[in-house]
């Protein structure tokens, strides 16, 4: 899509869509990303249309499949998204991830121009939250993760400790979870070791409360992610965005050999439009080494 490859990029959408159905979370972004770089609206109404076309024609030889349907589209799992709420009044619910989800998407399209890096955190935003506001299957959390080690890879200034500590929570809170897999992986090749019992089942034995240990790993675990997703937010997205916060303020640059007249030309600017009102950098202050 970046490439200006549009056809091809709507496809392998549409690929990944008809493979996973969590892409459905980042099509507003698509969208948005198109719109705000001005590609015509009759052409993005075609583009999702030959998506679409794509995923339904690849999806056709399994629609008549109960269970396929039932496994794909009626996932218990997916009403997980609807846990986690707020009450008002005796029957109405205030659900705090599809609030979430909306605030990125309004806040998406508020600004002026999207870049990549700027689409890149936002679909990485969405994933993140989305993961971070619920209880999330084992492998719910890869969709996060490359955007997440994108952003750490662009700001080279986080510390990494961060990211480390994301994959140490991660790894100890599905270690130590009742139904932990951790030894059962190994029933093809070792049943010694899959016969094991399972983390939580040894502190268990210990006299231990193995459920305010999983509880506290879970909450390391989301909390790291929280904190992510902020600065996410904070250095992925707002900070990209202030390039765009001109309000107008025009900036004028003006080059020239030595004793052109830079300086001249700058201070008399800077009388005619009001000194209160201008700033002047001038670039003989960044000079790295003096002249000569």
């Amino acid at each position: 899509m970046f490439a200006k490859k549009t056809w091809q990029s709507f496809a392998l959408l549409a690929l990944g869509l008809a493979s996973k159905s969590h892409l459905f979370v980042a099509l507003p972004i698509y969208l948005i990303y198109l719109w705000k770089n001005r590609v015509p609206y009759q052409q993005i109404a075609f583009y999702f249309l030959v998506m679409f076309a794509i995923y339904f024609i690849l999806l056709s030889p399994y629609a008549a499949s109960e269970g396929f349907m039932r496994l794909v589209f009626g996932a218990s799992e997916q009403l997980r998204i609807f846990s986690l709420g707020v009450q008002f009044g005796p029957s109405l619910l205030f659900y705090l991830v599809p609030a979430a989800y909306l605030y990125i998407m309004f806040k998406a399209y508020s600004f002026k121009k999207i870049t990549r890096d700027v689409f890149f955190m936002t679909v990485g935003l969405a994933f993140t939250l989305l993961v971070t506001l619920i209880t999330p299957a084992q492998g719910w959390y890869v969709w996060s993760i490359p955007f997440i080690a994108y952003f750490f890879i662009k700001e080279k200034d986080m510390d990494p400790i961060i990211y480390h500590a994301f994959g140490a929570a991660y790894l100890l809170f599905f270690a130590f979870i009742p139904d932990s897999d951790i030894f059962s992986v190994f029933a093809a090749s070792s049943p010694q070791i899959a016969s094991l019992p399972v983390p939580y089942a040894i502190l268990s034995s210990l006299g231990m409360d193995a459920g305010i240990v999983v509880s506290l790993l879970f909450t390391a675990l989301t909390a790291t992610l929280l904190y992510i997703s902020y600065q996410i937010y904070k250095r992925g997205i707002k900070s990209s965005l202030l390039f765009q916060e001109t309000n107008g303020i025009p900036a004028i640059g003006i080059a020239g050999d030595s004793g052109a007249g830079k300086t001249t030309l700058a201070s008399l600017l800077s009388r005619l439009l009001g000194k209160g009102r201008t700033n002047i950098i001038y670039g003989d202050d960044v000079h790295k080494w003096e002249r000569g």
